[in-house]
């Protein structure tokens, strides 16, 4: 193929037309770059003098050209993080002048913010592909992405019980109540409350996903009061 600098692409199902991705993914990995490593898809036909830019209408990223049926199917940050898209085969989307599905010029397909959409791959009318630390499926007859269930088997060995043979070691803060009868203890984010004879341990109800520290008695009584970060910032 007489290209230079082609770096990812995909036949046509004739063989006649080439649909690629000019220079190579820039390595930074900047959201929003506009740089000279910018990405442009293009279409080269057999036996054309030239190619054929397709997205010299934005001056974003568009990569990783996907064909099916008759449509271009790319990822482009057009706005402003990384999506999937499509455009009709042979067809100069800015001469269109249409983003909307009705019309069948340039369509967005899906519209994530924050982490783009990385390696996608189509088969068979489906495009899978990478968002954050998850794995997604884009329907392009449904017309709807699903992340993917991914259940590992294996013995997860940091969530198995396991017996601490010293836990004065994680200790972080405790407390002795005026009179002397009960101990409070502050135990990675946990609190709890026993007493310094036989007894029942209480542990101090709180959401999961918080974190207690720094606990005291109140004065003259057996009630407590700590820091905690459940409404978002630390507070007594």
């Amino acid at each position: 193929i007489p290209l230079d600098l082609a770096s990812d692409g995909e036949f046509e199902s004739s063989g006649e037309t080439f649909y690629f991705t000019r220079l190579p993914r820039q390595s930074s990995n900047a959201k929003r770059y506009t740089g000279g490593l910018i990405e442009n898809l293009w279409k080269f036909t057999d036996g054309a003098d030239e190619a054929v830019p397709l997205t010299a209408d934005f001056e974003g990223t568009s990569r990783s050209p996907m064909l099916w049926k008759d449509r271009l199917y790319f990822c482009t940050d057009r706005d402003g993080s990384m999506n999937i898209w499509s455009m009709p085969l042979g067809e100069d989307p800015a001469a269109s002048g249409s983003e909307t599905k009705s019309s069948g010029g340039l369509i967005q397909h899906t519209d994530f913010t924050g982490f783009d959409v990385l390696s996608p791959c189509l088969n068979k009318g489906r495009i899978a592909f990478q968002k954050g630390a998850d794995l997604w499926i884009y329907h392009i007859e449904k017309d709807q992405s699903e992340k993917i269930a991914i259940r590992l088997s294996s013995d997860f060995d940091q969530q198995r019980t396991r017996w601490l043979e010293t836990p004065l070691d994680y200790l972080d803060d405790y407390a002795i109540s005026p009179d002397g009868s009960k101990v409070a203890v502050t135990v990675r984010g946990r609190a709890f409350v026993a007493p310094t004879k036989p007894g029942r341990l209480v542990h101090l109800p709180q959401e999961q996903s918080t974190r207690i520290r720094d606990i005291e008695f109140l004065p003259e009584t057996n009630e407590v009061y700590y820091l905690s970060d459940e409404t978002g910032e630390t507070e007594f």
